[in-house]
């Protein structure tokens, strides 16, 4: 088969029955040279047969024995693409018709040496944009990206396969995506287009952003927020001190939803040396003194009267 033009890698764990709804999606494209990969993280419903159903060469299926959690089944949908540009559409989001016309266009107008285009994505129930970012275009460097300053929230990120090259996700954590794309950033200019390309389920059951599953994964995620603050911290201190701040506060959080507070207290002196009349910090610090179990009780509630007043 010649190489695709674009990868879209989908993981997947029991939610076959949202996979047809991408698949239409897709075909519904007004750009059809494409390979749609999913990875079937051990799935116990019918997603294969749901896949087979589909019967197009463009598919590419491949199913882990078992649940090996979902940075393996992204890696292995970056192992198994073929097309010059790649990006993610998770099980639960959609592609908007002319998503892939939009990403070539956009391909053939930057400049060689941009190895990213970045664009909106719009709430899937609403249909509104989401997120922050500063003009219509623009080009963005490392520290852009990892201080969130022109451009901010869920966005498509599409990659030249080429730049993304051996670098993969830690297996060992859950989450992160941060660790693999900031790592990127580092190689290559990335271009930001306010042309909406998907649509994104902001549903919060299930997802790892979510609060239940953020206390449920604390022990695997504090190694990601461990990596991301060794690799990005001297950036942060330089050009935005509130972010370094930020990812310390959460990692304590994590370690404190872990039962780990010799380690929370450890990061909180860091984040005290930062920024000293932090509010977040000293509520963090006070936390500290208190059961994990009750922590975990206080934060479920604050995060339920957040949502509900939203």
């Amino acid at each position: 088969m010649s190489q695709p033009v674009f990868s879209i890698i989908t993981p997947t764990f029991n939610r076959g029955s949202l996979l047809p709804k991408i698949w239409e999606s897709l075909k519904n494209q007004t750009f059809r040279d494409f390979e749609w990969i999913i990875i079937d993280d051990g799935s116990t419903d019918n997603t294969k047969e749901i896949v087979n159903s589909f019967n197009d060469p463009r598919l590419v299926f491949e199913r882990f024995p078992q649940n090996r959690g979902v940075n393996a089944a992204r890696n292995k949908g970056l192992d198994l693409a073929r097309g010059k540009y790649v990006f993610y559409v998770d099980s639960d989001d959609l592609l908007l018709p002319n998503a892939l016309e939009i990403f070539l266009k956009l391909w053939n107008e930057v400049p060689e040496d941009v190895g990213c285009v970045i664009t909106p994505c719009l709430d899937l129930e609403t249909k509104k944009k989401i997120g922050f970012f500063e003009k219509e275009k623009m080009y963005l460097n490392y520290e852009d990206i990892v201080c969130e300053r022109k451009i901010a929230g869920e966005m498509n990120a599409c990659w030249k396969r080429e730049i993304i090259g051996n670098e993969r996700l830690p297996e060992e954590i859950i989450g992160c995506e941060a660790i693999l794309w900031w790592r990127l950033a580092k190689k290559t200019r990335i271009f930001f287009c306010n042309i909406p390309t998907k649509l994104y389920s902001q549903a919060k059951v299930g997802r790892i952003s979510s609060s239940d599953k953020m206390i449920q994964n604390a022990p695997k995620m504090i190694r990601g927020y461990e990596i991301l603050i060794q690799e990005h911290s001297g950036a942060w201190k330089k050009y935005c001190p509130e972010t370094y701040c930020y990812y310390l506060n959460s990692l304590v959080l994590r370690n404190l939803f872990a039962g780990n507070k010799k380690e929370a207290k450890k990061w909180l002196k860091l984040a005290f040396k930062e920024k000293p009349f932090s509010i977040l910090t000293l509520l963090l610090y006070l936390l500290s003194f208190i059961n994990s179990k009750i922590i975990i009780i206080v934060y479920t509630f604050y995060h339920k009267i957040k949502i509900r007043f939203q």
